[in-house]
């Protein structure tokens, strides 16, 4: 049984409790110790050993309640044994094979919509970053724009604009450059029988 079925498996309390009963209460002693002298007399080692007593008894009660659920028919010495031949186990057991079923299940409903959703996210991330682009370049051609009007007001040889335009002629090549090597993005991917999708944006 995987981690996550555990988390959808929740022993009552009345299991839990019958199981390591002392734990609670050394639990407690501990507490009231600590507020009674302070966290010098704290003791760290004990608390991780009673929790983890508390997570050992939760474990070994969702592991037989699923065997117990698995396979009836098993003689195992185990369910000779309070808890585990107490009406609240048996309860317990007969619901938890029911519990991971619809779990498991639901997880496979949700993997198989799976390659449709990742293409569907690539597909809008991708389209924001177009219009991320789209609008850098907008304003930076608006910029570059007032600044030409701007120089040419303030230029009055010829010489001077001859100069300008040379400039703005390798500022152009040296734009178009970075856009030709920043703004093609390809993704190729595949996932089971879902062909390559290949996603550019120019």
């Amino acid at each position: 049984m995987s981690f996550t079925e555990q988390l959808l498996l929740d022993p009552p309390p009345e299991l839990l409790e019958a199981i390591f009963p002392f734990v609670e209460h050394e639990l407690a002693a501990l507490d009231d110790r600590r507020k009674k002298y302070g966290h010098v007399a704290e003791d760290f080692a004990l608390r991780d050993f009673l929790t983890l007593l508390c997570r050992l008894r939760c474990v070994l009660l969702q592991d037989a309640a699923i065997i117990r659920a698995k396979y009836p028919t098993t003689k195992l010495m185990l369910f000779d044994y309070p808890p585990f031949n107490s009406t609240a186990f048996q309860t317990f057991s007969s619901t938890a094979l029911f519990v991971i079923q619809e779990a498991e299940e639901t997880s496979r409903n949700a993997l198989s919509a799976l390659p449709h959703v990742v293409a569907a996210s690539m597909q809008g991330i991708l389209t924001s970053i177009s219009l991320d682009r789209q609008k850098s370049d907008h304003k930076t051609q608006a910029l570059l724009e007032g600044l030409s009007q701007q120089l040419q007001v303030t230029m009055t040889s010829d010489h001077d604009q001859s100069n300008f335009a040379i400039f703005l002629s390798g500022l152009s090549k040296a734009d178009n450059a970075v856009r030709c090597s920043n703004t093609t993005i390809k993704r190729q991917y595949t996932y089971r029988r879902i062909p390559i999708y290949h996603l550019t944006v120019s």
